[in-house]
């Protein structure tokens, strides 16, 4: 019996968010930045873009919801859950739901840091409630690690030619 553990394919965060239905139980490594500026209200535009009245600033209650659009502006709403062991990462636009329930002892994430994940993508909807009912897809994570200081512009220039190079269309 093989007990190799998959390494996880690599995949820009917007293209797995694309294709995360697709994608069920497949290991991939990711990377996302994990900002806690929940308090920020987001534009006008994003209420809108969810279908939700956008209450006042000071009457609007702070929620962890899986969010699989983030349009661009300067603080993107995701968040980290330390109770439900989840995160929610965004880059270049794109979000998803990791669970981190399954990372042994994972550190603390930090605000506005940067995080890279390996684990098996559940386009089941397991992005919902802790009962794995429906919802978003997640990323259900077994490594977790801090990249802060990773180069971006680098890293997707250097994902560019090795996929270029193993002739993925990506």
């Amino acid at each position: 019996m093989d007990e190799t553990v998959p390494h996880g394919e690599i995949i820009h965060l917007p293209e797995l968010v694309k294709a995360a239905g697709d994608m069920h139980d497949r290991s991939v490594r990711t990377i996302g930045r994990c900002d806690g500026h929940a308090s920020i209200r987001p534009p006008r535009s994003w209420d809108e873009n969810v279908g939700t009245p956008a209450p006042s600033p000071l009457t609007r209650p702070l929620t962890v919801r899986p969010l699989l659009f983030v349009p661009a502006h300067p603080r993107r709403l995701v968040s980290y859950d330390a109770a439900a062991a989840r995160a929610t990462i965004a880059l270049d636009g794109a979000s998803i739901l990791v669970d981190v329930a399954n990372v042994p002892s994972p550190d603390p994430h930090r605000i506005d840091s940067l995080y890279q994940y390996i684990g098996e993508i559940d386009a089941a909807g397991g992005g919902g409630d802790r009962d794995g009912g429906g919802g978003a897809p997640c990323l259900r994570a077994r490594v977790a690690r801090c990249v802060d200081g990773l180069d971006l512009k680098l890293y997707a220039r250097a994902l560019r030619e090795r996929n270029r190079f193993l002739g993925n269309n990506a």
